[in-house]
């Protein structure tokens, strides 16, 4: 293999690269650990939190569900806890 045909080698693959790097960086950040932070409770509550604060849980629960893409675990969710799922005229609002 001469000088020639490694140079034409070397600029197919920069030009296969540009092309495909789109779909190369999307699968490569698939891979990535998710930024979402636990949601830790204010300091000073109880133990035996109250009800805002279950529900300030549960909702950080669920957003953690659907930027992850869980939609089975964003639909146990609202079976499990069908009162905090909003509804509107009398119409539960189903998930994405």
């Amino acid at each position: 293999m001469n000088t020639f045909q490694i140079i034409m080698l070397v600029g197919a693959a920069i030009l296969a690269l540009s092309v495909f790097w789109p779909h190369i960086k999307g699968f490569a950040s698939s891979f990535k650990p998710s930024d979402v932070k636990p949601y830790i409770p204010q300091d000073g509550i109880p133990k035996d939190s109250s009800l805002v604060e279950i529900i300030r849980c549960w909702e950080h629960l669920k957003v953690s569900c659907e930027k992850a893409k869980l939609n089975s675990a964003c639909d146990e969710l609202d079976k499990i806890f069908p009162l905090f799922v909003p509804k509107v005229d009398d119409r539960e609002v189903k998930n994405a």
